[in-house]
């Protein structure tokens, strides 16, 4: 974790062990996957996306702030972060949203089997004494 309590689980976050041939494989899916997507997002879609930074996104809406100021007009501006987004989102819905963004059947049908029958391990040591447990 970045911070907190080491030993509130919450605070941590999972990692994926994936073998070479599987992170070969992986990154010509996203390779691929990125250009299918690309074009279908909104120009204001910046993350995760090349040539894109934070900068920008600060940069708009600060230019947002100024021109809302000069017309004396209200503004809302509300920030979100979803907490563990990934982690919890429905597979099946990610399977149509990937095909809703124009990814072939084919390459989700690949990220499907990948995630099919996906296991974890936790592995602590309390006191001394090393354990672990699958879920």
């Amino acid at each position: 974790p970045k911070n907190g309590n080491l030993s509130n689980c919450d605070k941590w976050r999972g990692i994926m062990l994936l073998s070479i041939p599987s992170k070969v494989l992986t990154r010509v899916i996203l390779d691929r996957m990125k250009d299918a997507i690309d074009q279908r997002l909104r120009d204001e879609q910046a993350g995760f996306r090349k040539d894109r930074s934070c900068n920008d996104q600060i940069a708009t809406l600060r230019i947002i702030v100024e021109q809302t100021m000069e017309w004396q007009a209200p503004l809302y501006v509300c920030f979100v972060d979803f907490e563990k987004a990934f982690d919890s989102i429905d597979r099946k819905s990610m399977w149509g949203i990937l095909r809703n963004y124009g990814v072939p059947e084919k390459t989700v049908d690949i990220i499907r089997q990948l995630y099919e029958g996906f296991a974890c391990q936790v592995i602590h040591n309390v006191r001394g004494v090393p354990g672990q447990y699958w879920c």
